[in-house]
C-alpha cells in the first residue's frame, strides 16, 4: 500500500485564488462502490468535474466518485475548518492522519493520495491552483488512480477549506 500527500502553501493559495479555469460543460461524476454517495455540495461536484476535465485534457480516464473517499475528504475539510489549519495531519482531530481517515471510511487501497488547500474562492479555482503545483498535479493526473472524493467546509470566519482524496482500491 502506498500513500502520497500534496501540501499547498498558504501563500500559493492566496496568489492563485483569483485564477479561473476555462469554462466547460459540467457533467456529474460517475459513481462507483456499493455505498450510496453521500450528499455533495455544488463546490465538491465542481472540484470533481474540474479534476476530470484536467484528466481528459491529458487523455487519462476519468475518476469515479467513491462514497468512502467522499467521506474521507469531507471529514478532512471539516477537521481543518474546525481547527483552523490546512494540513494533512491535524493532531487534535478525531482522525488526525490520512491513514486514520481512510480507515474510518473503510477504504481498502493499493494507492491513495490527498490534496488539501484553503482560501480559494471556488471549487474550480482550487483545482487550478493544484494544477500549478507539481505534487498536487501529480496526484490529480496519476494514471493508477481510479476513484476520487472531494470535501469542502468553511470555518466560523468564512475561511474555505478543501480536500480531495484519490484512490485505487484493492481488488
Amino acid at each position: 500500500m502506498k500513500m502520497r500527500a500534496g501540501l499547498l502553501l498558504g501563500a500559493l493559495c492566496s496568489c492563485l485564488a483569483c485564477l479561473s479555469p476555462p469554462s466547460a460543460a459540467r457533467r456529474a461524476p460517475t459513481h462507483s462502490g456499493a455505498d450510496a454517495l453521500p450528499a455533495i455540495s455544488a463546490t465538491e461536484r465542481a472540484m470533481m468535474d474540474a479534476t476530470n476535465r484536467e484528466r481528459a485534457a491529458e487523455h487519462l480516464s476519468p475518476l469515479r466518485a467513491d462514497a468512502r473517499l467522499v467521506r474521507a475528504a469531507q471529514l478532512q475539510a471539516r477537521q481543518m475548518a474546525r481547527f483552523g489549519v490546512m494540513a494533512h495531519d491535524v493532531p487534535r482531530a478525531e482522525y488526525p492522519t490520512f491513514a486514520s481517515r481512510l480507515e474510518y471510511a473503510r477504504y481498502p487501497y493499493r494507492d491513495a493520495a490527498e490534496n488539501v488547500a484553503r482560501g480559494y474562492g471556488t471549487g474550480t479555482s482550487v483545482i487550478t491552483g493544484w494544477m500549478n503545483s507539481p505534487h498536487h498535479r501529480a496526484n490529480m493526473l496519476a494514471p493508477d488512480f481510479t476513484q476520487v472524493g472531494t470535501g469542502f467546509a468553511t470555518d466560523g470566519a468564512g475561511e474555505r477549506y478543501y480536500a480531495e482524496v484519490f484512490g485505487r482500491p484493492v481488488r
